[in-house]
């Protein structure tokens, strides 16, 4: 994406080649700053984020997630436009498996590292927080893909800080795509129209509302979890509850 929040992103300012680079060299710094640390545990455990979010991206490029454009193993443009055959549950399964890997690693993982340095003898806590990183990191991903369905113009674009359908546009399903079908014929048809046609087809079908459901399910829990951890329980509840009202 060319913004992020409504400002320009590193990629669209200075480029592709920039933007690698430079997360290159704030990873480096971010491991110096870890070796500083001392701790293995925590360095193991932040290396893990890295190491998930990489599957999550494999998982994203999946024909069963990305039938077009992200195979480059063929350059049949009708082979790679449809579907492999899946069940839409397995598909939904590896839509959650890649949102765990992709997003909700990073806030597990760092939260776990928090509970690690705090209390280092307290496995408990660490799982603790933990899970409420996980449940918090899902519903972040569940809300950001609703929204992408939920976007209608360019004043939406602008209050939320990014282009309309932009999964859509990439070839990318979604839990609201999935949610919004009952059957792999339908969702072959659906990939068969245009992005707005989707678009419209499962605002209709009410799955953004069931996608927020989901969020929902997981900002509850991830607010249970936090009454249990000592310091900060009420901030963090709300915290996760308030992943349910981001509209960008």
């Amino acid at each position: 994406a060319l913004t992020r929040r409504g400002a320009p992103s590193v990629n669209g300012y200075w480029g592709n080649n920039m933007a690698v680079l430079a997360g290159d060299f704030i990873l480096a710094r971010a491991t110096q700053a870890l070796c500083r640390i001392g701790d293995a545990r925590v360095i193991a455990t932040m290396a893990k984020i890295i190491e998930d979010l990489v599957v999550g991206e494999f998982l994203q490029m999946s024909p069963e997630l990305s039938p077009e454009g992200n195979d480059q193993t063929t350059n049949d443009k009708d082979q790679r436009s449809s579907p492999v055959r899946c069940s839409l549950s397995d598909r939904l399964t590896l839509y959650i498996s890649k949102s765990e890997t992709k997003t909700a690693s990073l806030f597990e993982n760092s939260c776990r590292s928090v509970a690690m340095l705090a209390d280092a003898s307290d496995v408990d806590l660490q799982s603790l927080a933990a899970a409420y990183g996980r449940h918090v990191g899902l519903a972040f991903q569940l809300i950001d893909d609703a929204i992408d369905y939920e976007l209608e113009g360019e004043e939406d674009s602008e209050a939320a800080g990014k282009p309309i359908a932009v999964d859509l546009e990439q070839g990318l399903i979604t839990g609201p795509l999935l949610l919004a079908v009952s059957s792999e014929s339908e969702l072959a048809s659906f990939l068969r129209t245009s992005p707005a046609a989707i678009r419209e087809a499962v605002r209709r079908s009410g799955a953004c509302e069931r996608t927020r459901e989901l969020a929902t399910t997981h900002a509850r829990t991830a607010a249970e979890n936090a009454t249990s951890l000592r310091r900060l329980n009420d901030a963090l509840a709300d915290l996760a509850l308030k992943q349910l009202e981001r509209q960008s």
